[in-house]
């Protein structure tokens, strides 16, 4: 048994749906083969579950697909696990893939807090109680035009500045959520206010400190982060002038 795997899918929508494709190449044996699906937070939760007994592959070869609601997921890093195994035999193949969920409705349901916490990094007081006094029906109306005020070129189909900042929080999601979600860290929030870095130095402390440093030089700016104790979560130390 094999399985194609295309990991490090992002998804962004509203009212969507992935499509999961697997590949299982026989021959399978007369008892069959029993095929099972897991989707998992990165905490290792158990979100969903499919199980299937196929009887046989027609052709040595079959596509099994999984589908799934992005809505019903929360924003944040998400694995789906399949494998194939022979009952009553040692045969069995897995394989694995991460996926990413960005803003989906449930960005406006049940995490709603967490959104205008995201969206405080960029937007300013006015347009974040625009959003915060919407009704629960209204959100997502209230969520365009703020993208469509930050939108430098109106006339297009395209809103860069929104591409932009998924992006960087598809970044902060990926490389800073070790103890706690990455647009909750220090190095997380100066990503998604300001973007990449133009350089990054690395500094060894004493007793297992590390020091890290932030250039961004189009705004003369040094930001100076510490990682106490050697984990790898860096908070912020100060912020320099250049």
């Amino acid at each position: 048994e094999s399985f194609i795997v295309i990991p490090g899918a992002i998804y962004h929508g509203f009212d969507s749906w992935a499509r999961v494709s697997h590949s299982l190449v026989g021959p399978v044996p007369g008892e069959g083969v029993d095929f099972t699906v897991r989707i998992k937070d990165v905490r290792g939760n158990m979100l969903s579950y499919h199980h299937e007994h196929l009887e046989s592959v027609a052709g040595g070869h079959t596509q099994l697909c999984t589908d799934f609601a992005v809505d019903d997921l929360s924003l944040g890093g998400y694995v789906i696990e399949s494998s194939a195994m022979t009952p009553g035999r040692d045969g069995r193949a897995e394989a694995a893939g991460r996926f990413l969920v960005l803003f989906t409705r449930s960005s406006f349901l049940a995490d709603f807090d967490d959104t205008i916490e995201i969206l405080s990094t960029i937007a300013d007081r006015e347009d974040l109680r625009e959003l915060t006094a919407a009704p629960v029906a209204e959100r997502f109306d209230a969520w365009e035009r703020f993208w469509r005020k930050k939108d430098p070129t109106p006339n297009t189909g395209t809103n860069e500045f929104l591409d932009d900042f998924l992006s960087r929080l598809g970044y902060v999601l990926k490389d800073f959520s070790r103890f706690q979600p990455g647009w909750r860290t220090d190095r997380g929030k100066i990503y998604l206010e300001f973007g990449k870095p133009d350089k990054v130095s690395d500094y060894p402390g004493q007793l297992g400190r590390g020091y890290q440093y932030w250039y961004y030089y189009s705004i003369g700016t040094i930001f100076v982060f510490e990682d106490p104790v050697g984990t790898g979560e860096y908070q912020l130390m100060s912020t320099e002038i250049m």
